[in-house]
């Protein structure tokens, strides 16, 4: 039987803050090869979330550029 990972929510948008642009994009591709490697991924919702996560803050990124 195979258990999947569970994610720290909000430690891993604590951490999501500290990654540079480059390396939440690494983050994303990264979860969907994953996913598109391994079909029915025991972990498909932890690099859902990952790839989340790594949006929502690049997302908050560009919306406080335009802002200033």
């Amino acid at each position: 039987m195979i258990i999947s990972e569970q994610i720290d929510h909000t430690g891993f948008q604590a951490k999501c803050r500290k990654h540079t642009d480059a390396e939440l994009h690494y983050i994303i591709t990264d979860c969907r090869e994953a996913l598109a490697a391994w079909k029915d991924n025991p972990n498909e919702g932890k690099y859902l979330d990952q790839i989340n996560y790594a949006f929502q803050e690049l997302n908050r990124r560009r919306k406080a550029r335009t802002i200033r």
